[in-house]
């Protein structure tokens, strides 16, 4: 049993994301994710909720508002604007109870991450991996450029630990010289594991490696990193 820390970012690869956590939650790990705002796009944190019973973490400026619409109370749960008292009379709006009161949304993740601190440095401190799935290529080349602008690449920035990354993209994509030198740097510069992208049928209709690794794959290089001496970053 292991904590782990499972970014993903954009792509419709995402999907094969959510066959990995629930894989990961079947075998006892615990599983806590993170979103880049592009990934909300392709499915809702709901999905990740769901399957690993844990906060879905989509951004790195919220006052914990991390968890998703629905979280304990939806809007509007208990008291929607107006019940009770109409704007103006003896009350003003959210009086009583304001929209989401019994859980405002996010709450669950007030505060921050599992310790009540920032999320990406007590995220980090929480997982024993980091483990990205999918990697985009804008997601990489942040991650070797060392930007932090996003819940994914700043807990990256943070995490101290094993890095496992998955990426996904077009061929072509794969194949840019640039995409493969920031592969190269975050595996020399900070030792990131890497699970290299399958060849076969990709979603933009051409032929060719890109695709997200398969779960089990995954699921190894993972173990092999879990089970491998302890290892920092500074090590």
């Amino acid at each position: 049993m292991a904590n782990i820390v499972l970014g993903v970012s954009a792509g419709i690869a995402i999907y094969k994301s959510a066959d990995l956590a629930s894989k990961l939650v079947q075998r006892g790990d615990s599983v806590r994710t993170l979103m880049t705002p592009n990934a909300l796009k392709f499915m809702t944190p709901l999905t990740f909720r769901a399957i690993t019973r844990q906060e879905v973490y989509t951004d790195i400026f919220s006052d914990g508002a991390n968890a998703t619409v629905g979280t304990n109370a939806t809007v509007g749960t208990n008291a929607t604007v107006g019940t009770n008292a109409t704007v103006g009379t003896n009350a003003t709006v959210g009086t009583n109870a304001t929209v989401g009161t019994g859980a405002t949304v996010g709450t669950g993740a007030v505060g921050g991450g599992p310790s009540g601190r920032i999320e990406h440095v007590s995220l980090s401190d929480w997982g024993d991996v980091l483990l990205i799935a999918p990697a985009t290529a804008d997601l990489l080349g942040k991650l070797a450029a060392g930007l932090g602008d996003n819940i994914v690449t700043a807990t990256a920035l943070a995490f101290s630990k094993p890095v496992v990354v998955a990426p996904a993209m077009n061929d072509q994509m794969w194949a840019h010289p640039i995409v493969q030198s920031n592969v190269q740097r975050l595996k020399e510069v900070v030792g990131y594991r890497f699970v290299d992208p399958e060849s076969g049928h990709l979603a933009c209709g051409s032929f060719g490696p890109g695709r997200l690794a398969e779960t089990e794959q995954i699921l190894r290089a993972l173990d092999e990193v879990l089970t491998s001496p302890a290892k920092t970053r500074s090590s």
